[in-house]
């Protein structure tokens, strides 16, 4: 009797491990579907970015962040030089107006 109720025992525990087993198997399965419906978003998602980043029959974003860049730095020295010729034509007005008061003065 004592083996038969070990037996009972080690049924009730081998069918508990297949119930486990399966809903293991159920889990895994929903996982790996959620796995495959994220890498086709990652895919389309890196799809998008490699666009931007090669160019989509643009020139490379780097070589469009490096033409932006010297078009920047030139306008900047063309501002400057306005500036500069700025500066100069005021001093050379006001000293010649300058001299013209003094002489008027005088």
């Amino acid at each position: 009797m004592a083996k038969k109720m070990n037996r009972n025992h080690i049924d009730e525990d081998r069918d508990r491990l297949f119930e486990i087993l399966d809903e293991i198997k159920g889990e895994i399965a929903v996982l790996q579907t959620e796995v495959k419906r994220e890498i086709a978003v990652l895919q389309t998602e890196v799809a998008t970015i490699k666009k931007v980043v090669v160019g989509n029959g643009q020139p490379p974003l780097e070589k469009r962040l490096s033409s932006l860049e010297s078009e920047l730095k030139q306008m900047q020295s063309q501002s400057a030089k306005s500036w500069q010729f700025i500066v100069a034509i005021s001093a050379a007005i006001g000293s010649v107006l300058l001299t013209f008061f003094l002489n008027i003065l005088r």
